[in-house]
């Protein structure tokens, strides 16, 4: 079964969760928009290679193994991750995954625009989810 489908098939236990598919991926619409983040999942194949991709929200990492590609999206949508956003101005730029890990949070991997307008005001935003 490929990771996609596997997926697919354990979201489908969670009511408050849908599913949608998108060209080599899939997007997994969460409850609270407001406070916390879809979850994207996308797989890019070739003969000699396959990569994975997970997105929570505007952040995204790239994983070389489904285990660990899996592990990431179950772990975006338990109350032990969390997504901080943080903006300059009124353009978010900078989002940093953290994991919860003896009760200290602790920074997991962070994606950053290159441009952006680093003279305005600084502000961020925590993002969770707590499905599982």
């Amino acid at each position: 079964m490929s990771l996609i489908t596997e997926v697919k098939t354990r979201v489908m236990k969670y009511p408050s969760l849908s599913v949608s598919e998108v060209e080599h991926g899939i997007i997994i619409h969460t409850p609270d928009q407001e406070n916390g983040f879809n979850i994207s999942l996308f797989v890019d194949s070739a003969e000699d290679y396959t990569a994975y991709t997970v997105a929570f929200g505007n952040w995204h990492g790239h994983f070389d193994t489904e285990e660990e590609a899996g592990t990431f999206v179950a772990m975006g949508l338990t109350n032990q991750c969390r997504l901080r956003e943080i903006s300059w101005g009124s353009k978010p730029s900078k989002w940093v995954v953290e994991s919860l890990k003896n009760g200290k949070w602790v920074m997991e991997q962070t994606t950053g625009s290159l441009f952006f307008p680093f003279w305005k005001k600084r502000s961020e935003k925590v993002l969770q989810n707590s499905v599982l």
